[in-house]
């Protein structure tokens, strides 16, 4: 399942989904390329301010509730596209 979509312009878009899944295009939606994110949680919503500068946030409810935070700044590194910002366990 993919949740969330979005486009920095008419070629260049990301979107991400369940089980970690984050996808991008660099040619309007004929193809997408799969990048990993290194987390299995669902990713929920992504927003880029350009394309080397952006934020996917998401989690888990069950079997408890885990947030996930994941950042893009200047490309990432040891090949891995975005960076964690936090992979944490919450509790009440």
């Amino acid at each position: 399942t993919l949740y969330d979509i979005f486009f920095l312009t008419d070629e260049l878009g990301y979107t991400v989904g369940s089980n970690g899944r984050i996808y991008s295009t660099f040619d309007g939606e004929n193809t997408w390329d799969s990048i990993y994110s290194g987390v299995g949680e669902d990713l929920r919503s992504v927003s880029m301010v350009h394309s080397k500068n952006g934020i996917v946030v998401g989690g888990n409810t069950q079997p408890f509730p885990k947030g996930v935070i994941l950042n893009r700044s200047s490309g990432g590194n040891s090949g891995v596209f975005f960076d964690f910002i936090l992979n944490d366990i919450f509790n009440d």
